[in-house]
């Protein structure tokens, strides 16, 4: 919420109020864990406008938005989007499981709202003096590429006819967020001081949601056995390679260190690679070093057994051979 008066600024005695009214508003949006809301929305009964809780997300939304450049109502606001976005499963657990689907398709139109408030608010948290801010913002957006609709039929036997799409939309908000990690970090050459800045924020962020990606596909594909993985693990990975052979970099952001180097003896800024001393810090100097930082996960990658995601990886390997300056080998 901003208030402002005739010279600018919002007068103390509001800006005090902001807090309560957030309180307030976020005991209103709690109201869609409710039974009774449940059984007339899946009735068929439509009351006029939107149930309460849902008016009161919406327009949560809306005054939040410039409080996101508030350092003092960041926190707050950022709390009650973690707490929207991710369902508490020992409430849902006491909700009627027949109704429940009702409410995950109708959140779903919210979360991607609250989604794509924080990802815009990122974009405006640039300079030095609100990277803590911005890292908040960001950890928001990590925790969101991380499906939060994800049932199993063990977890609510009820909802198994509807996993799958629920788990749809969770594939959905996910790449949305996977989506803007990339994009926010991507520095071309010609890139301004803004964006150098964010990339250098958010790079380390996004280099451990790849490894994650890549070490949750191993996983699922050892488990699977002879049996294909999901479609949506393997569009997963098949878009962190191929967004990773794109991406591109301010030099000098990440530093080659000894792997013996003890703790507090480099800059704890820069993202830094523990490594042998064969590794020459010039492979870090082009607009490609994060190949070099995620060879080892992409070298573990080698074993996988979809032949599509084997194509994106010999990609993303002949790229890295063209900033060593050498040629695909020919065959």
């Amino acid at each position: 919420m901003c208030i402002r008066d005739s010279g600018g600024t919002a007068p103390a005695f509001l800006e005090r109020l902001v807090p309560q009214v957030f309180a307030r508003l976020h005991d209103y949006m709690n109201l869609k864990y409710n039974n009774e809301y449940l059984v007339v929305a899946a009735s068929g009964a439509k009351a006029s406008g939107s149930p309460l809780w849902y008016f009161a997300s919406e327009y949560f939304i809306k005054v939040s938005k410039n409080s996101l450049a508030n350092a003092s109502a960041l926190q707050q606001v950022v709390s009650i989007f973690e707490a929207q976005l991710r369902f508490p499963r020992n409430v849902l657990e006491r909700l009627n499981k027949s109704l429940l689907p009702e409410l995950l398709r109708k959140s779903y139109e919210l979360d991607l709202l609250f989604v794509n408030t924080i990802i815009e608010a990122s974009s405006a948290h640039v300079s030095a003096e609100n990277e803590a801010d911005l890292t908040k913002l960001i950890n928001l957006i990590d925790t969101c590429c991380e499906p939060h609709y994800k049932f199993s039929p063990n977890d609510l036997p009820i909802v198994e006819t509807y996993a799958a799409s629920l788990n749809d939309i969770a594939a959905t908000i996910a790449r949305t967020c996977l989506e803007h990690l990339f994009r926010i970090t991507n520095c071309p050459p010609n890139a301004d001081e803004a964006s150098r800045r964010m990339s250098d924020i958010t790079l380390p962020t996004l280099l451990r949601r790849c490894e994650a990606v890549i070490r949750s596909f191993l996983a699922e594909e050892r488990r699977m056995g002879a049996l294909a993985v999901k479609k949506q693990s393997l569009d997963e990975l098949l878009f962190v390679l191929d967004q990773l052979r794109r991406l591109e970099l301010p030099a000098g952001v990440i530093t080659a260190i000894p792997s013996d180097t003890v703790d507090g003896n480099h800059n704890a800024s820069k993202l830094v690679l523990r490594s042998g001393p064969l590794v020459d810090s010039a492979l870090l100097k082009g607009n490609k070093p994060h190949l070099v930082y995620l060879l080892p996960a992409l070298v573990a990658c080698a074993s996988v057994r979809e032949e599509e995601a084997k194509s994106h990886l010999q990609a993303v390997l002949e790229e890295f051979l063209s900033q060593l300056g050498l040629p695909p080998f020919q065959y």
